[in-house]
């Protein structure tokens, strides 16, 4: 039911936002070749500049955040910084800046999820916190781009690299289904490129292949450009970047005006997609749309320009694949969707929702095997670079297999044990003070005997923790654990006795105390090294 609320919600905000922008502001001015538009995106990222200037951390991040919040345990995403930051985005793409929807739509769900899940936390179980994160992205992502499924399978595979985040399936899918109702009752159901599917042959799998090798390789081009620009712009100061980003826009808009009579190169770009997909612009102009692409991009990236990366790597990935297709054997249209996936798999690591976009975006469903080709063949080529910088490649091992190991592998060796003999006085004030736990071990004469733990100084009067001994309140029927036992049994028993801590013991004395916080600190530790490694490989 949470889930079905923030998707509706997501979808109804969504919907106002997409109006905004493609029916009242850009989506007009981009049918016009008049010069003056080319002087818009400047405006668009002064303005976002200004706006990004007043949050407290002055990050462009939309998609980034999501993924952020998703892999931090204590990640959240600051309620006070979205107002800003959505009106950056709808600055930055209502004037022209070469950025995609999707971006503000995933932070903008994923936020609302965060915020309900903040106000639900009674309802919502502790391993379950991220899920209405990632039930508020997919809704986003159903919404902008009316397609559900691509909604959920992208809000599941772009927090890793080669892997998929769990828990969270079905809340999702019933998330994108009511997002994506809400927002075509506004908006209506008709797909974003509607193109004819033709007959395929064996040959075009071919050509998929080949589609995707030359995608995959654009999207590496596009991930290192991309990459480096950013890292030349935050050496600049923050007022210039805007400034140094809309001349280069300035320079991409005049070019798109030269060669299409249109700025194609500029905003979101939907119809430059719509034409390439039906095969309505040659093979030279196509690799100019693309390189126009690639640079207006970055620049709006560079120039403090706020909104999402993965709608310019679809129109990147219609050019590159309609380029090569018009030298193979087949339709235009095919060679232009297969593209479009090939460079999502490559770009952003998401060959799955690529596929799932290209066939609900266009209506074409049985463009899906090529496709399919093209994005694993991309995803293969682009190496192992992506967009986001956030993304982790994967989780190192599951979790569930993890707890087949023995206690003693994460155990720790630093504790505080209690005599029997001391009073509760002295346990509050020192020991318990000094174990910085609840729980504490009771140990006689080096043996271990039992737990005392805060709440069991409930059933004693303040007045009597002078005179009563720990002796009279610990428990007896804790478990003790062996050095070999397995984490997945230790949890268990523990579970089962209602204790949060429980001893090591070897041959009957303390050598080491358990709590499943452990698991995760290990699980975490094992994750951030194998991103340390990954890291390094690229370097």
């Amino acid at each position: 039911m949470l889930a079905v609320l923030v998707g509706g919600a997501t979808g109804a905000v969504v919907a106002g936002i997409e109006k905004l922008i493609n029916d009242d502001t850009w989506g007009t001015v981009a049918t016009s070749s008049s010069w003056w538009i080319i002087f818009l995106p400047t405006a668009g990222l002064i303005a976002s500049s200004l706006l990004l200037h007043r949050t407290k951390e002055r990050s462009a991040e939309t998609t980034e955040d999501y993924i952020r919040a998703f892999h931090d345990p204590q990640g959240r995403i600051r309620l006070r910084s979205v107002p800003f930051r959505l009106a950056a985005s709808i600055s930055t793409i209502a004037a022209g800046g070469s950025m995609g929807l999707e971006g503000p739509s995933i932070y903008l769900g994923a936020a609302i999820g965060d915020a309900v899940e903040r106000r639900a936390r009674g309802w919502v179980l502790a391993e379950d916190r991220k899920v209405l994160l990632v039930v508020g992205a997919a809704a986003g992502i159903a919404a902008i781009f009316k397609a559900p499924v691509t909604g959920i399978v992208f809000a599941l595979e772009v927090p890793y690299r080669d892997d998929l985040a769990r828990r969270a399936l079905i809340p999702a899918i019933f998330a994108a289904a009511s997002s994506y109702v809400v927002f075509v009752s506004i908006a209506g159901t008709h797909a974003l490129f509607a193109i004819t599917a033709a007959p395929l042959r064996l040959v075009d799998l071919a050509g998929a292949l080949l589609v995707g090798l030359a995608c995959g390789l654009g999207a590496r081009l596009f991930i290192r450009v991309y990459r480096t620009a950013l890292r030349a712009a935050r050496r600049l100061p923050y007022a210039v970047r805007p400034v140094v980003g809309g001349v280069v826009l300035i320079g991409i808009g005049a070019a798109s005006l030269a060669a299409f009579h249109k700025p194609f190169a500029l905003g979101p770009g939907y119809e430059a997609i719509g034409r390439a997909a039906r095969g309505q612009i040659g093979p030279w102009l196509l690799l100019a749309l693309l390189a126009m692409k690639i640079v207006g991009t970055t620049a709006t990236a560079s120039g403090n320009g706020v909104g999402g990366l993965f709608f310019p790597s679809v129109l990147m990935g219609a050019a590159l694949g309609g380029a090569v297709g018009h030298a193979l054997p087949g339709p235009a249209s095919l060679f232009a969707v297969v593209g479009i996936a090939a460079f999502l798999g490559g770009s952003y690591k998401v060959p799955l929702a690529g596929v799932a976009f290209v066939a609900e975006a266009t209506g074409a469903p049985g463009y899906i095997i090529p496709g399919l080709i093209g994005a694993a063949v991309g995803y293969i080529a682009s190496g192992r670079g992506s967009l986001s910088h956030r993304q982790r490649y994967r989780r190192v091992v599951d979790l569930d297999t993890r707890l087949d190991g023995s206690v003693s592998d994460v155990m720790s060796r630093d504790w505080v044990e209690v005599p029997s003999s001391v009073s509760l006085r002295d346990f509050t004030n020192t020991y318990a003070i000094e174990a910085k736990a609840r729980t504490v071990p009771v140990v006689d004469d080096g043996s271990f005997i039992g737990m005392v733990t805060m709440s069991s100084l409930a059933d004693v009067p303040p007045e009597r923790w002078s005179e009563v001994p720990v002796a009279d309140v610990m428990r007896t029927d804790v478990p003790a654990l062996a050095l070999d036992e397995s984490l997945r049994s230790a949890l268990a028993r523990m579970r089962d006795a209602d204790v949060e801590r429980a001893a090591v013991l070897r041959d009957g004395k303390i050598v080491g105390m358990f709590h499943p916080s452990d698991v995760v600190r290990l699980e975490q530790l094992l994750d951030t090294l194998d991103e340390a490694e990954r890291r390094g490989l690229e370097a």
